[in-house]
């Protein structure tokens, strides 16, 4: 049986702009300097994967206190970390990285504004987390100016890669931007 209840249409008032909204994201879920983060953060900025030239996720916390990184038996291609001893769970803008087995998603090194390791238990504020700690990975934020750039790059193995990362506004407000 099908029952339909009668909905009452309400006036609306003309909307009034106040203003840009901005929503900003972070590993803690609220807006806070790692200075004031209440347990050990490491965090590797922009600067330093550009400097280091990080082509994968595990190579960002080679040279941190407390983080083991790199391949795992004949399994070269996926990014193994052990945080204080235990295995990690590994996340994207805080939202957990699918993982099964040997198959996990890869963030991209390019993509990514920094790279955040939090030591120690973490399931408060992210459900169910080992006890050694997390890894976040922070993606490139829209900017308020237009800007682009390419980056070829060549090495040994046959290596070759082609980046593209365009940010700006969309139409003359600004309020939506891209990335």
């Amino acid at each position: 049986m099908l029952s339909v209840a009668p909905l009452a249409a309400l006036a609306q008032e003309e909307t009034i702009n106040t203003g840009t909204t901005v929503v900003t994201a972070t590993a803690l879920k609220v807006d806070t300097p790692l200075v004031e983060t209440p347990r050990p953060v490491s965090s590797v900025d922009r600067e330093e994967l550009e400097t280091r030239n990080v082509q994968q996720l595990d190579e960002t916390f080679r040279y941190r206190a407390g983080v083991l990184s790199g391949h795992y038996g004949s399994d070269n291609n996926t990014d193994w970390f052990k945080v204080r001893g235990f295995d990690q769970s590994t996340y994207q803008d805080g939202l957990r990285i699918y993982r099964e087995g040997f198959y996990q998603w890869l963030p991209e090194p390019y993509g990514l504004e920094r790279v955040e390791v939090f030591k120690g238990p973490s399931s408060i504020l992210y459900g169910e987390a080992p006890p050694g700690g997390l890894i976040n990975a922070v993606s490139k934020r829209p900017t308020e100016t237009p800007q682009g750039e390419v980056n070829f790059q060549l090495g040994n193995r046959n290596h070759r890669q082609v980046g593209v990362d365009t940010s700006g506004p969309l139409g003359e407000s600004g309020d939506v931007r891209y990335r």
